[in-house]
């Protein structure tokens, strides 16, 4: 497997790219309890790196900045007058990328997040993880545009069936080394 894995890596023709990225969007909840929770605008930075695998494949690990969250008019089973509730997560996507054409690049892949504010909320899990799925365009001159989204499989609260679920735009700028 190993010897499978050197030889597609050793006949890439093209050289690892490093992006740095920037986007918006709107995050929220999804799951059976979710409701009255409402998608809230949201952020992320980060820089992620691709692996070509070949001219048609690569794999690109990324280390990104997220703030996710909700609002919502209360009453509901989550709280009981209006709440906006923000977070931050340092999130790990590992996304495997297909290059339809020199320009256009679908990546599906998983990603691994470790919060790191809740706003002092005690019954939140400190780790979550999930689907990334995006479509990119990318310029010749190292721009790129594209859309994004995350949908977790980890519950946010230990104690209710809420997920993670983010919709954005990312920009970025690409160089090989």
């Amino acid at each position: 497997m190993a010897l499978v894995a050197a030889s597609v890596c050793a006949n890439a023709q093209e050289r690892a790219r490093l992006t740095v990225k920037v986007g918006g969007g709107y995050a929220g909840l999804i799951g059976a309890e979710s409701d009255g929770a409402e998608f809230d605008t949201s952020f992320k930075t980060g820089v992620g790196c691709e692996f070509p695998l070949n001219d048609l494949i690569g794999i690109e690990p990324s280390f990104m900045f997220c703030q996710k969250g909700f609002s919502g008019n209360g009453p509901t089973s989550f709280y009981h007058e209006d709440y906006k509730w923000n977070v931050k997560y340092i999130e790990v996507p590992v996304m495997c990328n297909f290059h339809l054409n020199d320009k256009l690049v679908l990546g599906t892949g998983l990603y691994f997040a470790s919060l790191i504010d809740d706003y002092g909320l005690s019954d939140t899990n400190s780790f979550d993880t999930g689907l990334a799925v995006n479509l990119k365009y990318n310029f010749r001159n190292g721009l790129s545009v594209g859309a994004d989204m995350t949908t977790g499989f980890s519950r946010v609260f230990k104690n209710k069936e809420y997920y993670n679920c983010m919709i954005g735009i990312v920009a970025g700028y690409s160089f090989s080394f």
